[in-house]
């Protein structure tokens, strides 16, 4: 593995360090391998488009002081219609999720722990299967109520209920925990069912963000958009398929230098692409995001009106439901993995931008293996469909999000749907619409064969098999399946997971990518995404190296910008 290009770096542990050696600002989540990036990745694609060479360089230097005050105006790409983690469900969240929220361990761009960040101001692990945290004292959720050793107990207990967080997409990271017990008033103690080296990580994800329960209780369902939380900016408003709002919390417990720079923060849901340049063009608005690179994205790299930051994460994904018939075949899931030309996708959809994906995982990281058992081959695609024997053109429903849908996603459903008829199928298209509509469609309600979806990245590479390819994933269409490939799935994942040794440990990931590509399970890696963010000139902290997190999450921080004009 090549480390320059690594967002994991990996490195040799002994056991005695792997157990003990956890506590936040010592060895941290970097004894645990669960290693981030540094400076953005500036993979390029087939043509080098991958990062074009006029975008903001990230320098690693000083901060140095900064105007405080006034509003920024952020464009996002949906309305989410929650700010409460207990339905989050995609890596795009902690966009919003970590303005209002912090994390139990957070880390940072770099793959190290902040203590300073951390609501758990230090950590241990007296065993393979036993994790003791220790809270920061006198940090209090929005609503005033105390972030202590109940409240941690109460809220991963309240995440682990499928009753009480139905629509919680990151339970499976969690799975493992047996008890948790509330020691003192500061300290956590948690039991696991088995080792467990990529606990820590969760911390720093989706279910490491603690929302106060007394708040769940009080509001009930009025929770989800009012949330009480424990981060710099306090929730201000929301406005249904318009914007909403982040407000300065002065009583931030955070250090002085990381207390937020703007009084409010404002995201506006722009859905279409062109129109959120456009935005951003005008000068109405003063950022915007991607999820994914397209033509509006390679016409604004190049304008040096703005800065640009772009970061490569893991790939857009064919979601694929094995458990459902027709697709309970092998040889059709075979034929439809050969019948698929990623590389016309990546020229279409992706303008080039971005690279074809082979793995699960982002290229050079911990547990990456460049592996294809079905490329691109026609006569091979129709070969299986007729060894099936299923009659000719075998229907299958195809879903895809957006309301409206954008233009690259409506083009990339015509591509998808034109290569698989082309080798015997008959792809049914549907525009699934409604704010988060397609999670229900492919992963609640297991309603569609093949599905248009995408993958981020996490601290720990088994994190993406957990989430992914287990009969307990949430992204995992099929589900708990009979097919004998699911349970080598869940017995390598679950050794992984058990597995300290480095070495070890990334020969069962390899092991586990090999079985989900030859079986053709859950998900086909497609384009190996790069995100953007544009700005004006006139926002500072672009190129502050927390603005963009890889290993925890992929997202941006707006907690970390300012305006000059403030």
């Amino acid at each position: 593995m090549s480390q320059a290009k690594s967002y994991w770096l990996r490195k040799s542990i002994g056991r005695r360090q792997l157990l003990r050696g956890v506590g936040v600002g010592t060895a941290g989540v970097a004894s645990l391998t669960l290693i981030g990036c540094g400076n953005d990745d500036k993979s390029a694609g087939s043509d080098g488009r991958g990062a074009p060479a006029t975008t903001t360089p990230v320098p690693q230097t000083t901060a140095v002081a900064r105007k405080r005050g006034g509003t920024l105006t952020f464009g996002y790409h949906q309305d989410p219609a929650f700010l409460s983690p207990r339905l989050s469900r995609s890596g795009f969240d902690n966009a919003f999720l970590l303005v209002h929220g912090d994390n139990y361990v957070y880390v940072k761009s770099d793959g190290t722990t902040d203590p300073a960040l951390s609501l758990f101001s230090s950590t241990e692990t007296p065993d393979a299967s036993t994790f003791v945290g220790k809270l920061r004292a006198g940090v209090k959720f929005h609503d005033g109520t105390p972030l202590n050793s109940q409240a941690v107990k109460a809220h991963l207990e309240y995440l682990l209920d499928p009753k009480k967080a139905p629509k919680f997409g990151y339970r499976s990271l969690i799975e493992t925990i047996a008890s948790i017990e509330a020691s003192d008033e500061n300290t956590v103690r948690i039991k696991l069912s088995q080792p467990d080296a990529g606990f820590v990580s969760a911390l720093a994800v989706a279910p490491g963000i603690p929302f106060s329960i007394a708040q769940v209780d009080k509001l009930g369902d009025a929770e989800i958009l009012n949330p009480a939380m424990t981060g710099p900016y306090k929730v201000g408003s929301y406005r249904s398929g318009s914007d909403f709002s982040f407000d300065k919390n002065p009583e931030y417990w955070g250090p002085k230098d990381k207390e937020p720079y703007l009084d409010k923060i404002v995201f506006r849901a722009i859905t279409q692409d062109e129109t959120r340049a456009a935005a951003l063009e005008s000068g109405e608005i003063d950022a915007i995001w991607f999820a994914g690179s397209n033509d509006t994205t390679l016409r604004l790299s190049k304008n040096t009106n703005f800065q640009g930051r772009s970061f490569q994460v893991g790939p857009t994904l064919l979601t694929v439901n094995q458990n459902k018939a027709p697709l309970t075949d092998l040889r059709l899931r075979k034929a439809l993995a050969h019948a698929i030309d990623k590389r016309r996708i990546l020229e279409a959809i992706f303008q080039g931008q971005g690279a074809v994906a082979t793995s699960m995982l982002p290229s050079g990281t911990y547990g990456y293996l460049a592996y294809d058992p079905y490329p691109y081959d026609v006569k091979k695609a129709k070969e299986l469909v007729a060894a099936s024997g299923a009659t000719t053109p075998i229907k299958i429903q195809y879903a895809f999000g957006g309301t409206p849908p954008s233009a690259s996603a409506q083009l990339e459903a015509s591509l998808y749907k034109q290569m698989l008829d082309g080798v015997g199928f008959d792809v049914q298209l549907e525009n699934v619409a409604g704010s988060n509509a397609i999670f229900d469609a492919l992963f609640t309600n297991k309603s569609h064969h093949i599905g248009s979806f995408s993958t981020g990245v996490r601290p720990d590479p088994v994190a993406q098999f957990a989430l992914y390819s287990t009969s307990t994933s949430f992204y995992n269409a099929g589900g708990a399946t009979s097919d004998p490939a699911q349970k080598q799935l869940d017995e390598l994942v679950s050794k992984a997971r058990a597995t300290l040794d480095p070495k070890e440990r990334e020969k069962l990931v390899f092991d586990a990518g090999k079985l989900q590509a030859d079986n053709v399970f859950s998900q086909i890696p497609i384009v190996a995404r790069i995100r953007w963010v544009f700005a004006k000139p006139s926002v500072e902290g672009i190129t502050d190296p927390e603005f963009v997190n890889t290993p925890a999450g992929a997202s941006f921080r707006a907690r970390f910008l300012s305006l000059k004009n403030a």
